[in-house]
């Protein structure tokens, strides 16, 4: 994934504030661990208990007091205890403070102001980067209609996702440009390959009748371990599919017009997958275009007032500008657009969100801001392509 580079005066003035909030908050809580006598008491107290016990133990054994319980607690138990009490006593008087504890403090909302200011000057106002999901605008992630049949942004890979309550509770960046206000972020979803589940389904209950019948017909034991291993391993498969999610990482913006429309543009689909979701695409000129993409609409009138051949051309250079076709929805005045929709797997989610930079463990706390930096830089590569496609569209 390319990134968007920040200028030198740019990494320098967030290297510069990143310092001043190392003086200011990342000494003062390894001030409060190494310095606090509440928690040298504490710990001393502890190592105290456990070293008494432990002695206590072994004396037991020596005399042959035979009461291998209390030995068991007082050896086996303490010991390992008080390893371990020792350890993170030596750690925290040695300065080793979690990282997370100085990352929760730090001012982001300035650092990716410097960077957007760097980026884009006065044309993208940053408003906030939020800790608590709020989105503004909503995205169209979903289908809120009853119709089980009418697409949604995401069904295009015969899947059905649940609603925005499957979401990643994970930080969002809100602004505004001169005719817009959008979001960036990463966002969970449920998704349910609802053929792939049913064929499982029914393998299950024929595995069961299977079972049964063995049963009642007296088949060998081999045979019947045979079926319950099969059984198990289906049930494994169904619970697998039934708990598999992903992360999308959107873009969602206001429109300066409102378009009365529910709309999905999506990545080409066979004509099986279209035949299953019951797709009901409008013919538009030309033939690059209907190659990459495929279209839905409530109204195919006013899609083809946003979809001009100017804005077609504009989608396809796009797609071989990022070399990637991305799906994106209208709903009324809101745009939605899926960004890398394989790239964030759930495996690796706590990495590739907004905000959460990758950080070793063994690299030092004032260092750290250089992963910080590349992080930010790789949210706003995304924002600059959720933009370059918005703009394409040309509304006014």
């Amino acid at each position: 994934m390319n990134t968007t580079a920040l200028s030198e005066t740019a990494v320098n003035k967030i290297k510069t504030l990143h310092q001043d909030h190392l003086q200011q908050h990342y000494k003062k809580i390894t001030s409060f661990w190494r310095k606090s006598v509440i928690i040298d008491v504490i710990f001393s107290i502890l190592i105290t208990i456990l070293g008494t016990g432990l002695l206590v133990g072994i004396i037991l054994n020596v005399i042959n007091i035979s009461n291998n319980k209390l030995q068991f607690y007082l050896i086996y138990v303490a010991l390992p205890l008080l390893v371990v009490t020792i350890i993170i006593y030596v750690l925290i008087k040695a300065g080793a403070v979690s990282i997370s504890l100085f990352l929760n403090r730090l001012d982001y909302n300035a650092y990716y102001q410097i960077a957007i200011e760097d980026l884009w000057k006065d044309e993208i106002t940053l408003d906030e980067v939020s800790n608590n999901f709020k989105i503004i605008p909503e995205p169209n992630f979903t289908s809120f209609s009853k119709d089980p049949k009418k697409n949604n942004l995401l069904q295009q890979s015969l899947i059905r996702v649940s609603s925005l309550e499957e979401k990643l509770d994970n930080k969002v960046i809100n602004g505004t440009t001169k005719n817009n206000t959008f979001s960036l972020g990463v966002i969970t979803v449920r998704k349910t390959m609802v053929f792939l589940k049913t064929l499982i389904f029914c393998l299950l209950i024929g595995l069961i009748i299977l079972a049964s019948l063995s049963n009642s017909k007296g088949k060998d034991s081999k045979t019947s371990n045979s079926i319950a291993n099969g059984i198990n391993m289906t049930y494994l498969l169904l619970w697998i599919e039934m708990k598999r999610s992903e992360n999308y990482f959107f873009f969602t913006a206001t429109l300066p017009k409102n378009f009365e429309i529910e709309a999905n543009i999506v990545p080409h689909q066979n004509k099986f997958k279209k035949f299953i979701l019951n797709n009901k695409e409008i013919q538009l000129e030309g033939t690059e275009f209907p190659n990459l993409f495929d279209t839905n609409t409530t109204d195919p009138v006013e899609l083809r007032k946003i979809l001009t051949p100017k804005v077609m051309a504009n989608l396809i250079d796009n797609s071989n500008k990022y070399q990637e076709v991305l799906s994106m929805s209208f709903v009324n005045n809101k745009f939605t657009l899926l960004l890398d929709k394989y790239y964030y797997s759930k495996k690796a989610h706590h990495q590739d969100q907004i905000w959460k930079p990758i950080i070793a463990r063994n690299k030092n706390i004032q260092n750290c801001i250089d992963d910080l930096i590349a992080k930010i830089e790789l949210d706003l590569s995304h924002l600059r392509k959720g933009l370059d496609y918005l703009t394409g569209f040309d509304i006014k």
